[in-house]
């Protein structure tokens, strides 16, 4: 059963096929399209022949999907200088200045001078800061949480996560990815309090919704921004890569 080497081509384009078949799934498929490839779910007992006739079938919605990544990359901020770049929804200017470490101001993005045709470089720096920002928005979002969820949070991570905007653990520990920290400030804000609500709630029930409701009343434009600009955030200033964790929050 194991696949070895499966391209689906879109718009002229082969696409890796990389398939899954978990021993527990009973039956139905999945799509995803990755920065991978095609990310495919199926039975353990589903050949590679079914898998690509499957694909086939939904031919017009990977197309439809293709063609929206293809428009979202060509969209993506180019790092050079004058260009501008997202923070908090908002927008600022890459500009070189004699300074030894990046920062944002009202307008611009502040970055050493001697690297201003370093595409890499300035990636790096981007980074670094809008790491900081995030922290210190995590700092926030910690003292200002209500104490029911305050008491039974651990810890918070500032992570990379390669394909959740954030998760929590059982015993407390919830993990956010720095990337949010582009969007508009509603949107970190409903990122934290989904996290912590399942602290209380694990299960995307009425009751959790409820629970994310009361405390991130921009709930549905938060989610909304989230799935219009996925491949935005997510591959800007590079794709992410394996997870790993920028900064720690214990409690």
């Amino acid at each position: 059963m194991k696949s070895n080497n499966l391209f689906f081509v879109v718009d002229n384009e082969r696409l890796p096929v990389i398939v899954a078949r978990p021993a527990n799934r009973k039956g139905g498929y999945s799509i995803r399209l990755t920065t991978d490839g095609l990310k495919i779910s199926v039975p353990i007992n589903c050949d590679d022949a079914t898998v690509m006739s499957y694909l086939e079938k939904h031919r017009r919605w990977i197309a439809k999907r293709h063609q929206e990544k293809t428009t979202a990359r060509e969209d993506l901020p180019v790092l050079a200088p004058g260009n501008d770049i997202p923070l908090l929804g908002e927008w600022r200017t890459l500009t070189p200045a004699n300074v030894k470490r990046p920062a944002f101001t009202e307008s611009a993005f502040l970055f050493p001078d001697k690297d201003a045709n370093e595409s890499g470089a300035i990636a790096i720096y981007l980074v670094t800061a809008y790491i900081e920002v995030a922290a210190n928005i995590v700092r926030r979002l910690i003292v200002s949480a209500p104490s029911e969820y305050k008491q039974l949070l651990r810890e918070v991570r500032l992570k990379e996560l390669k394909s959740r905007w954030g998760s929590c653990s059982s015993s407390g520990n919830v993990s956010i990815s720095w990337r949010v920290v582009m969007a508009s400030p509603y949107v970190f804000e409903y990122l934290f309090a989904h996290e912590i609500c399942h602290l209380k709630h694990r299960a995307h029930n009425a009751d959790f919704w409820r629970a994310v409701a009361e405390l991130a009343p921009c709930a549905d434009d938060a989610k909304r921004v989230l799935r219009s600009n996925h491949y935005q955030l997510t591959h800007f200033p590079f794709p992410p890569k394996r997870p790993v964790t920028f900064a720690t929050f214990s409690l």
